[in-house]
């Protein structure tokens, strides 16, 4: 199929799946046009894009779908995500440019290193992702990952549970067998995929514990990653740089398990 089909084919189908999640409340405006971006660019330009499509959109329905399980609780713990889950172009780039950047890759040079890299990248995203919207609802409290005796509220940066690590290992574990099943690689893509994911968020995790800013909000005695709370309130900064948001945390994280992901294949000998 050549570059002008598949570019008109891209079009229409990320341009409905786009609409599609503006309609269920996945993303807003300014997210749906970073979304198209980067769906657009990872199913066109690579020749097999429609497999790494497969993907990145396994990560954003359940993205989704889980942002929006026991949303009202979540809510009530304080840790729900802004706007009933509606993802803003920020969060789409954080999780998002980084495969978008190695599926345009692939489709330059070839050779499948970068396939592993968008596969690493978007199994971490999906990882984190589902680890923090199922792993807040474990019923026990958390501990911090820099030091696993402290007990720290659902929903802190930098929290680890044993729910979450399970989810982080699951769904980058199916995120691995897809990939196998659609032929992008050979089985060990499988153990390849769920060490990328598990390495990145655990860079992720001590990223938040230490370098990622944290307020705290003195109306409702509660820690939050924005420095205006959901309240209305502005936060005030108790850790971190005001400068290392969330978003910028997700990005090192994609980075690095596109990293760690193209390292193993290569070493390997997979490409």
């Amino acid at each position: 199929m050549d570059l002008l089909t598949r570019a008109t084919l891209g079009f229409l189908v990320v341009s409905i799946f786009g609409v599609i999640s503006y309609k269920k409340g996945f993303v807003d405006v300014s997210g749906l046009a970073m979304g198209f971006i980067v769906g657009f660019t990872v199913l066109v330009f690579p020749e097999d894009g429609w497999k790494l499509f497969i993907l990145l959109l396994t990560f954003h329905l359940s993205a989704g779908f889980f942002t929006k399980f026991k949303y009202n609780y979540k809510q009530q713990l304080g840790s729900a995500e802004w706007k009933r889950g509606a993802r803003g172009w920020m969060n789409v780039m954080a999780n998002g440019g980084i495969p978008a950047f190695m599926a345009a890759m692939e489709g330059a040079v070839g050779g499948q290193m970068f396939a592993y890299g968008f596969i690493g990248a978007v199994a971490s995203a999906t990882a984190d992702t589902l680890s923090n919207e199922i792993g807040v609802l474990y019923k026990y409290k958390p501990r911090l990952i820099t030091d696993l005796r402290v007990k720290v509220e659902p929903g802190t940066s930098g929290a680890v549970s044993p729910l979450g690590e399970a989810v982080v290992f699951i769904s980058s574990l199916f995120i691995g067998v897809l990939a196998f099943s659609l032929g992008l690689s050979g089985f060990l893509v499988i153990p390849v995929t769920v060490l990328s994911a598990f390495i990145g968020n655990l860079v992720d995790s001590f990223l938040g514990a230490t370098v990622q800013g944290i307020y705290w909000c003195n109306r409702c005695k509660k820690f939050t990653e924005k420095n205006l709370h959901s309240c209305g309130r502005e936060a005030e900064l108790k850790r971190g740089f005001k400068w290392i948001n969330n978003h910028m945390v997700n990005f090192s994280m994609s980075l690095i398990a596109a990293l760690v992901s193209i390292s193993l294949s290569l070493y390997m000998g997979l490409c």
